[in-house]
């Protein structure tokens, strides 16, 4: 049995309101010069992934926040519905600049 992948594509705008996702929401937003920030809410958390850009080199900083109150953190299944995790890490993270 293999691996499922589930890719999302979110239509947004910089700096815009929090668009509509499958179990949330994501937005996307300028941060600095050479920071935007990526935001994707789930029920009981959001995560947050943090490009920097400088150069040719661009840097992925990824963060897993709980909502308050909330015990375990929840990701979309690529099979339909809703994961549950306790302690989610990451594991790689890669990117180039155009």
């Amino acid at each position: 049995m293999g691996i499922f992948v589930k890719k999302e594509h979110y239509d947004t705008t910089l700096g815009g309101k929090p668009s509509a996702a499958e179990n949330g929401a994501a937005s996307v937003r300028v941060i600095g010069r050479r920071h935007l920030q990526a935001i994707r809410y789930y029920p009981n958390n959001s995560v947050i992934a943090d490009l920097y850009v400088t150069g040719n080199l661009c840097t992925i900083k990824i963060d897993h926040r709980l909502n308050r109150g909330k015990r375990q953190y929840t990701f979309t299944n690529p099979l339909g519905g809703l994961a549950y995790c306790e302690r989610p890490r990451t594991v790689h993270t890669s990117c180039e600049p155009i």
